[in-house]
């Protein structure tokens, strides 16, 4: 068996284990579901489970680190070129994840990975911009920068919360149209004071 099959089998048993943990969980509370469960819905053994995850923890780690991974590189995309194209490229991630972010975000644990999210975002829209040699200036990039993240992530935790009333289409022209009248130009005003 060469290092390929090997690979396509493991991304194989994983989403079948990821797809078996978003089924069960439509019924039973996240932090009840058992490894076994888990397992015998996916008709997977325990010890398979054990190859690819050391605990259930360890599982709920991966899934959120993926769809982290894939959301943050469309953020950083929306950050460094902004345009409706990639809001929509997001929106449509959020989606497509919406049973699991649905499940995520409504625990502690899933508030905890968004405010990880907003600081990762924080940070990078820090980078954007260049050190000023004034505390007002730093402190407004700061601020600035904690609103923004803020509010992107805010908008988007209730459309995932309140169930997607909206569909992804809708989601990014409502996104757009709040970041194009007070998001951008806030942006626009930063780079009129300090330029790089």
């Amino acid at each position: 068996m060469s290092i390929t099959e090997n690979d396509l089998r493991v991304k194989i048993t994983v989403s079948i284990l990821e797809n078996s943990l978003l089924e069960i969980a439509k019924s039973k509370p996240i932090k009840e579901i058992s490894i076994s469960e888990i397992c015998e819905h996916a008709n997977v053994s325990r010890s398979t489970f054990y190859r690819h995850f050391d605990s259930i923890n360890a599982f709920f780690k991966h899934i959120q680190t993926k769809l982290f991974n894939e959301s943050f590189l469309c953020v950083m995309d929306l950050i460094h070129n902004y345009n409706c194209d990639a809001v929509l490229k997001y929106t449509k991630i959020v989606y497509r994840n919406k049973d699991f972010n649905s499940i995520t975000y409504s625990s502690l644990e899933g508030k905890k990975a968004l405010r990880y999210f907003e600081n990762q975002i924080v940070a990078e829209i820090l980078k954007k911009f260049p050190d000023t040699d004034n505390s007002f200036g730093q402190s407004t990039l700061y601020y600035s920068a904690k609103y923004l993240s803020f509010s992107l992530t805010s908008i988007f935790e209730d459309w995932i919360l309140n169930g997607y009333k909206e569909s992804p289409e809708e989601m990014a022209r409502i996104f757009c149209f709040i970041y194009d009248n007070s998001l951008y130009p806030l942006i626009k005003k930063y780079e009129e004071y300090y330029p790089k």
